[in-house]
């Protein structure tokens, strides 16, 4: 039967918005009456694995409202070199 009724009306969730930059890709997504963010929180494997990337993040945005995180990849992969402390602070 699926995710539909017998009288054809579909309960899926709704994608309002698709962002992506270099840093990671977010699907903004409007809950179906019944489900939670803690549904999606508990499937971020298996959202991460569907859309191949290496983790998802839930975030909520307000009721029936979130966004889906998908990192391009890890930004703390890479070490920054520390600053030059200067010989005098200027407070």
């Amino acid at each position: 039967m699926g995710p539909f009724l017998p009288w054809g009306r579909a309960y899926l969730p709704r994608n309002r918005k698709v962002v992506c930059d270099t840093w990671a890709d977010r699907v903004r997504v409007s809950l179906v009456a019944g489900t939670c963010p803690a549904d999606f929180e508990h499937r971020v494997t298996e959202l991460a694995h569907g859309f191949a990337a290496a983790s998802c993040r839930v975030i909520v945005n307000g009721p029936r409202d979130i966004t889906l995180e998908f990192p391009r990849h890890d930004t703390l992969a890479e070490p920054l070199d520390a600053m030059d402390i200067p010989g005098e602070v200027d407070l």
